[in-house]
């Protein structure tokens, strides 16, 4: 299990592996977060390897945009990999409530 608030203020190496112009700071919300600094691209937050099967559950709290109200603009998606990172896929594709009548009974 991992379970992060990033309040030691580094990156809990025994829980992620890559986070590219990630940083943690309490920048955006009044507690330690990790906060991407880069404007355009892909923002990744890896994690070690997860052992998963059948009933287990991924959870985790975004805040896109720094607001107090996440924004609209950007896309997260939710990949695996079965090699490494050799290869990645997408777990389910996600769809934006705020822009899509098709997401009704998705989850």
């Amino acid at each position: 299990m991992i379970e992060d608030d990033f309040s030691g203020g580094t990156l809990n190496t025994s829980s992620f592996v890559f986070a590219p112009n990630g940083v943690i700071d309490s920048k955006c919300v009044s507690r330690q977060a990790m906060h991407f600094t880069g404007q355009y691209g892909d923002q990744i937050l890896s994690t070690q390897d997860l052992n998963l099967g059948n009933g287990s559950f991924i959870q985790f709290d975004l805040n896109l945009g720094c607001t107090a109200v996440s924004s609209q603009t950007w896309t997260v998606v939710l990949e695996q990999s079965f090699d490494n990172g050799g290869s990645w896929g997408i777990v389910q594709s996600l769809c934006n409530v705020f822009s899509s009548s098709s997401c009704a009974g998705s989850w």
